[in-house]
């Protein structure tokens, strides 16, 4: 008979069996990480297929990013079904015509998705004291996306481009904002021209619990979820043809507003480049 010590740890085939279980979890979210990291990022423009007020758009397995005039969406979740009740549960015996065929299918269709839970978090990036600028694309990536919702004809959207970048110009005054992807991820410049005052530049989180700095000067975003990341900023001028990097920092205005510091002098009379990166990679498999 076993110990109760035995019973409470397990036997060595169940400890081993755990520790198999750990590793293939651990590869399974490794090579979803690697996955992400291969996919690159376009941006759609909006010509009806969405709400209105988004401009572009970009999308993938477990998030969808809105932009708008005044803010970027950021969205990720997960779907899965719910569990049909089994009086709801139809007996399709005894159909026969093409007709109730297709109104059988049509009416299994609308119960899936009525079964559909879907589950996740907005986060949304506002652009405080800023004027009111339409986003654009820029740099085609190649390739035309197409929508075909319903029967009508006249609500298919066909040869849509898709754009490497989304561009904010004029943000604040002298300033301009860039999101593209790199690696996978959604990264976004802001281009400070000369005299322009990089005080100005400040982003509300919400949708956030809470936004704080760590001991590396890495900004973190506290979701339910879980964190996601952005690297401390990494800004820098051309001079002469040489890139020359200037040391910055994140700012924290309250718990869910940010902006950016220069922790040295910065030559006022070139345009100064600001470079964080957002990673929300491990926050997508969380959520998956």
């Amino acid at each position: 008979m076993a110990s109760d010590h035995e019973q409470q740890q397990g036997s060595p085939e169940e400890k081993r069996a755990g520790e198999q279980a750990q590793k293939n979890d651990a590869q399974i979210k490794h090579e979803v990480m690697q996955k992400y990291g291969k996919i690159p990022l376009t941006f759609v423009p909006n010509q009806g297929q969405l709400k209105a007020e988004y401009s572009l758009y970009a999308t993938g397995s477990g998030f969808r990013f809105a932009f708008l005039k005044e803010k970027v969406i950021l969205t990720f979740y997960k779907r899965s079904k719910q569990e049909q009740p089994e009086e709801a549960k139809a007996d399709e015996q005894g159909i026969k015509t093409a007709e109730q065929l297709e109104r059988s299918a049509l009416g299994r269709r609308k119960k899936e998705a009525s079964l559909t839970k879907t589950e996740g978090i907005n986060l949304i990036l506002r652009f405080v004291d800023a004027a009111t600028v339409e986003p654009r694309g820029q740099k085609e990536a190649g390739g035309k996306v197409n929508y075909f919702r319903g029967r009508k004809k006249e609500n298919w959207v066909r040869g849509l481009p898709m754009y490497k970048e989304v561009v904010y110009e004029g943000l604040w005054p002298g300033v301009d904002a860039t999101f593209h992807g790199r690696k996978g991820q959604l990264k976004y410049d802001f281009t400070v021209q000369a005299d322009a005052e990089i005080d100005k530049i400040r982003l509300f989180y919400g949708g956030a619990d809470k936004i704080s700095l760590n001991d590396e000067g890495k900004l973190e975003i506290h979701t339910p979820y879980g964190i996601i990341y952005e690297e401390k900023p990494v800004s820098y001028q051309m001079c002469e043809g040489e890139q020359k990097e200037v040391a910055t920092r994140f700012c924290l205005y309250d718990d869910q507003t940010i902006g950016f510091a220069l922790e040295e002098e910065a030559d006022s009379s070139l345009p100064l480049t600001i470079d964080p990166a957002l990673h929300y990679l491990s926050l997508v498999t969380e959520i998956d």
